[in-house]
């Protein structure tokens, strides 16, 4: 008898992915050059702001000086005056923008007008500006000019808001390595906000009160031994077993104190121990 040869399936091959659709995607930066971007910068001249306009331009900026690009004298310092003019608007993203760019754009000659928008900033009604500002203003700023600023830092230490709070901390600490003897005035403040429930302003006191007390090892360990009686958030304690760990390795202690602080690294690490 004739069997009927079993019919296989012979595989197909799965049909041809088009990629047409994709072909239209460009990237936006693709055609961004120099010559353009300083023409499209006459916006920021406008006297009705387009903020959304300006913050995309200011994007392709900022993408240019990543790519190596060198804008040369003439044009950074007109590109940087045009950019400034922006400050009159009050757009969150815009502003945001704005500092970084002054940031990059930075020069001796543009030093006075920075300080000027910047100290008006800080003394904003808007938390977010001052915020911004007091990140912003130790970076670009001129030491000879920081007694002109430094009360705005001062005061912002002990605002309500633990972002400004936090934000003047920062700028504490950026601050130090050049005026050491400017931000040890401020040691009344920093103290306060060790008892902060927040997080990262409880954190960054810490921090720079260690950098103020670090030659005076038995005033910081006053401050250290009293932080291990009180509740304090996981991140600043991590930070003080370290600061703990500093001064035992670095200096001969009483051994009183060694198992102070001996016993209280084992009280954060377990807390049930006994």
């Amino acid at each position: 008898m004739k069997t009927k040869a079993n019919k296989q399936k012979v595989p197909t091959s799965p049909p041809p992915i088009i990629f047409s659709k994709f072909l239209s995607i460009v990237d936006v930066f693709s055609f961004v050059n120099k010559t353009a971007i300083l023409q499209e910068a006459k916006c920021f001249n406008d006297s009705q702001i387009n903020d959304k306009k300006c913050r995309l331009l200011l994007t392709r900026i900022v993408y240019l000086i990543n790519q190596g690009e060198r804008f040369l004298e003439v044009e950074s310092t007109s590109l940087f005056f045009s950019i400034t003019k922006l400050f009159q608007s009050n757009n969150y993203d815009l502003r945001r923008m704005i500092y970084l760019m002054i940031k990059e754009l930075k020069s001796e000659s543009s030093i006075y007008i920075i300080t000027s928008s910047l100290t008006k900033d800080m003394n904003s009604k808007i938390d977010l500006f001052r915020m911004n500002a007091l990140r912003t203003i130790p970076i670009i700023i001129d030491p000879s000019n920081l007694l002109q600023i430094e009360r705005y830092i001062k005061n912002a230490i002990n605002d309500k808001n633990p972002g400004i709070a936090n934000a003047a901390l920062l700028s504490g600490l950026h601050i130090f390595a050049g005026n050491r003897d400017l931000v040890k005035k401020w040691s009344n403040e920093i103290l306060e906000k060790l008892t902060s429930k927040y997080p990262a302003c409880h954190y960054h006191a810490l921090v720079l009160l260690h950098e103020i007390k670090k030659h005076d090892t038995m005033s910081f360990i006053k401050v250290l031994v009293s932080l291990t009686k009180e509740p304090t958030t996981n991140i600043a304690n991590i930070q003080l077993i370290r600061f703990i760990k500093e001064v035992l390795l670095g200096q001969e202690t009483d051994i009183v104190t060694e198992k102070v602080n001996f016993s209280n690294i084992f009280r954060f690490i377990y807390p049930n121990f006994i």
